[in-house]
């Protein structure tokens, strides 16, 4: 059988770094609970750590075959996980703080 890496070849356990994140995220996801402003905003929070850590987990992979999101806007940068995973953390982070406000000015 072939190998998937050669052997002695340094990688990081980007399994533990996923699990660790996901463990912070919950933390922090449960912490915000309390202080939520509509239904919803746990749900976009999560959402916004979890493609946040996502693509920074990506750049510690090292299998070459992941795909290249929009290879002609960003050459070999953002692979398709980190490019999805960002565009998922704006729009959850712009629908998170535009229904904050929105509740506010509900109370307000």
């Amino acid at each position: 059988p072939q190998a998937v890496a050669p052997l002695n070849s340094p990688m990081h356990p980007v399994q533990l770094y996923e699990a660790g994140w996901l463990l912070f995220t919950g933390a922090v996801v449960n912490a915000f609970y309390k202080r939520k402003a509509f239904d919803g905003q746990v749900m976009l929070l999560y959402l916004c750590m979890y493609a946040a850590g996502r693509s920074v987990i990506e750049t510690f992979r090292g299998d070459v075959a992941r795909g290249l999101f929009l290879e002609s806007v960003f050459g070999e940068l953002l692979s398709y996980s980190q490019g999805i995973s960002i565009l998922l953390a704006m729009l959850a982070f712009a629908v998170f703080f535009f229904g904050a406000r929105r509740a506010e000015a509900r109370r307000g």
